[in-house]
């Protein structure tokens, strides 16, 4: 419902531009390429490895790259010379509320809510996501899934669940 009514003001348009539309497509883009750059972020500020993932001699680099260049690309979006019809035509510079570029303002204003409700409520009760079962049966599960996959009979799930316990 709120996204609907956050494009509700796309259907003005000001110099034949919807500015609602181009700032909805800036702040979905810009929020995609932040929620892809905060992992990569926090694992370069932490300097910290996982036992799956080791660094390699360019990650590095190329990592902090990403950021700057994300950091970068969300100022372009949320210029106003970025945007058709919130630019000023002419030499004369005057700013009118239909010209302004609202992507960059209602930015700042979700990640306030989502920053408040973090250290309001979501602080207390989420500490990340949490393994679901052992790791034989998660591997029992990859196994079935494989056979699936592969064209098996699903009864191969039994007699692959069976083995697995032989095992152990």
């Amino acid at each position: 419902m709120l996204a609907f009514l956050l494009g509700v003001p796309s259907l003005y348009q000001n110099a034949g531009y919807s500015v609602a539309f181009f700032a909805i497509v800036s702040i979905g883009t810009v929020g995609l390429y932040i929620a892809y750059i905060i992992p990569v972020f926090l694992r370069l500020r932490t300097g910290t490895s996982t036992r799956t993932v080791e660094p390699r001699r360019w990650s590095k680099p190329i990592g902090w790259v990403a950021v700057l260049w994300v950091c970068f690309i969300s100022i372009v979006f949320f210029s106003r010379r970025s945007t058709p019809g919130c630019r000023p035509e002419g030499r004369r510079r005057e700013r009118r509320p239909q010209q302004l570029h609202w992507a960059g303002p209602t930015m700042l204003v979700i990640f306030l809510i989502v920053g408040i409700w973090w250290l309001v409520s979501a602080k207390k009760w989420f500490h990340g996501p949490q393994v679901q079962g052992s790791h034989e049966e998660l591997v029992a599960i990859e196994r079935e899934l494989a056979a699936i996959e592969s064209g098996a009979d699903p009864s191969t799930f039994s007699r692959l669940e069976s083995e697995t316990r032989a095992e152990q």
